[in-house]
């Protein structure tokens, strides 16, 4: 009797809760659903571009109007007082000095930083042994004569034998040259303006002049040959007496 009296509440029990089970929703069923969405979208970009131009400038230029040909220039000098020669080779004043260097071109000349620098020259060079001095001339140099009557005359270029008869002039004892020791470091130089010539025969003496060491290989070159090493001898070879003589004016005039 036990057994059975339990039994029936129990299967009201279960009959209930089948029918709670029975009486639930449904599980819902999970949809995936794919949707296009359209977006819009604003893109910057920037682009670098090499670009080759050209550019006009516009440049001043000043332009110097030419002298006209033949348009004459005057030099006013004061030489103070009159001067006692204009023969190179005879020169020992200060008026002498700076007629002769306004008339005649030395191979060198002085600068005002007093250094020296070309002139009636282009160039020069040395052999090895500092002996021999070669100077290369200028050949747009030219000798003139001037006469009232008959105004600017050319007589001709000037050349490297002017040089070397000038050279030779003023170491000659017979032309009586007062700075003719300057030139005393040219070969041959003093022995020729020491020598007592008034009982030489002129062969002799001609043979003394020639041995004086200058000479011109052609027009325009000039060599010198000195005794002794001497730096400062291109300044030496622009001296006054060793400036280019006029040999027919010389044996003309005197």
């Amino acid at each position: 009797m036990f057994r059975y009296k339990w039994a029936a509440p129990l299967a009201v029990v279960i009959l209930a809760v089948l029918a709670l089970v029975a009486c639930q929703a449904p599980t819902p069923e999970v949809q995936t659903v794919v949707q296009t969405v359209v977006v819009q979208q604003t893109v910057v970009q920037t682009v670098v571009q090499q670009v080759e131009a050209t550019v006009e400038t516009v440049k001043e230029v000043v332009v110097t109007a030419t002298p006209e040909v033949g348009e004459k220039v005057t030099l006013n000098i004061n030489i103070s007082e009159d001067p006692a020669t204009m023969d190179p080779s005879l020169v020992a004043d200060v008026s002498s000095a700076e007629l002769v260097d306004n008339l005649f071109l030395g191979l060198t000349n002085i600068s005002a930083d007093g250094s020296v620098e070309p002139e009636l020259a282009t160039a020069w060079s040395v052999s090895d042994d500092r002996l021999t001095y070669t100077f290369t001339m200028r050949d747009d140099a030219t000798w003139v004569r001037y006469t009232p009557s008959r105004g600017m005359q050319e007589l001709g270029p000037v050349t490297a034998y002017d040089v070397v008869y000038g050279v030779r002039r003023t170491c000659d004892p017979r032309t009586g040259s007062t700075y003719a020791y300057i030139d005393y470091i040219i070969a041959g130089c003093q022995e020729l303006n020491t020598t007592e010539v008034s009982g030489l025969s002129d062969e002799d003496i001609q043979a003394l002049v020639d041995a004086v060491g200058v000479s011109a290989p052609d027009s325009y070159t000039v060599q010198f040959t000195v005794d002794t090493p001497a730096a400062y001898f291109p300044g030496i070879a622009g001296m006054w007496g060793n400036r280019p003589q006029y040999r027919a004016a010389i044996e003309e005039h005197g």
